[in-house]
């Protein structure tokens, strides 16, 4: 059987655009001082005087490490950047025109590859249900005034593909005077549920950083939180807990964004260094082998595909369980592989095959993050007893200038 092929035209050589002065005096550009630099972040402000460009890189270092390393701060008067502007906008007329159109975001759906809603726009104004939730906890966000870090993730299950899913995650040490209380009250301007928010606050000291999600199915939009208590490990380790042994590493607050009464905690427990043979064992138990053979050996394939790029203490493997419920589902975190999303396209191939997606549906979705950084596969059987499986990617930092 021959390997699956990335889709996806590849282009020959870099665009061109054609640079002018207004003057039309003859310029000799001087390259010998110039240097290349790649960014992966990027934002920009300003003041009356002066734009400034902000580019950076992400460095994930897998597991709950978290690096972002500024490389460029660029001033630009107002004239110049508008030149710049132009500029960019030839460019990109010339490479649609040779590569056919770029998928762009509208200003009432989020971005699959760069966070917040569009410049200028209320995150309100002109948006609709799961639209208008979504840019409404990112703006809260935002509102923080503090560099976070953004990371997309796509669920497939049988005949359906989600991808209005993201997660915003805060270090509370960034935040400033009273992180708790600016938590809290994100917390309940999204309307969490008042045994939630008692929980919550009662465990918010132990925990950093704290995860914010959303997620739209059919109209449906979920709002979710987690505590992360990895620092909290940290600091045990060696004392009290075994380094080795189980333990809740985060916990999960649910809820329906328009009926909070409707609500899911959810655990997720870490087990610690497990090799290859150990996480085997363990999707056997949360999977029947007969009926969900096809995503036993996917969770399988993956991990065999991480371990020739790393080692098995630095994949981390969680169990997820929630109360009173049917749950049962893994996540495997392998950040660490530097595995991108292209390399896991025969993968993806085979679970549309599986769920009966659409080829060309998934396609469009994967042009726009083939790219990015391949970080954690969470699958299993959910609340209604069916399986899915869910590709979480790009781990990047917002820099944001609130």
């Amino acid at each position: 059987m021959g390997k699956e092929e990335d889709p996806t035209p590849k282009a020959s050589k870099p665009i061109k655009s054609p640079v002018q002065d207004d003057s039309q005096v003859k310029i000799d550009w001087d390259d010998s001082g110039m240097r290349s630099a790649s960014a992966n972040v990027f934002n920009v402000t300003g003041t009356q005087e002066e734009i400034i460009l902000l580019f950076g890189e992400s460095q994930p270092s897998g597991g709950n490490q978290r690096k972002v390393r500024l490389t460029n701060r660029i001033l630009l008067n107002p004239f110049t950047a508008k030149k710049l502007h132009v500029l960019l906008e030839n460019a990109i007329q010339i490479h649609e025109s040779k590569y056919g159109p770029l998928t762009a975001a509208s200003p009432s759906k989020p971005n699959l590859l760069i966070p917040g809603s569009q410049e200028g726009q209320s995150p309100h104004s002109g948006m609709q249900g799961p639209d208008q939730k979504a840019n409404f906890l990112i703006q809260l966000i935002q509102d923080l005034g503090v560099v976070y870090e953004f990371e997309r993730s796509i669920k497939m299950s049988p005949e359906k593909i989600l991808e209005n899913r993201f997660l915003l995650i805060v270090d509370k040490k960034d935040i400033g005077p009273e992180p708790h209380e600016k938590i809290l009250g994100i917390c309940e301007r999204l309307n969490m549920p008042e045994d939630f928010l008692i929980l919550f606050k009662e465990n918010l000291s132990l925990a950093n950083p704290v995860d914010f999600g959303f997620e739209a199915d059919n109209g449906t939009c979920i709002y979710k939180v987690y505590l992360d208590f990895s620092l909290k490990w940290k600091s045990e380790a060696g004392t009290e807990v075994d380094k080795l042994a189980p333990y809740i590493m985060f916990w999960g607050f649910k809820w329906d964004a328009e009926d909070n009464a409707k609500k899911a905690l959810t655990k997720y427990t870490w087990h610690p260094s497990l090799s290859f043979e150990d996480i085997e064992k363990k999707l056997l138990n949360i999977f029947d082998k007969e009926k969900h053979g096809k995503i036993f050996e996917t969770a399988k394939d993956l991990l065999e595909m991480a371990l020739q790029r790393t080692t098995h203490d630095k994949i981390y493997y969680l169990e997820v369980s929630e109360e009173k419920s049917a749950r049962r589902s893994f996540d495997i975190n392998v950040y660490s592989a530097n595995l991108q999303m292209k390399d896991l396209y025969p993968l993806l191939m085979k679970l549309c095959r599986y769920y009966a997606i659409s080829t060309q549906e998934f396609n469009s979705l994967y042009s726009l993050v083939k790219t990015k950084r391949f970080g954690h596969l969470s699958g299993g059987i959910d609340r209604e007893g069916k399986d899915f499986f869910t590709m979480y990617f790009g781990l990047e930092p917002v820099l944001n200038s609130k």
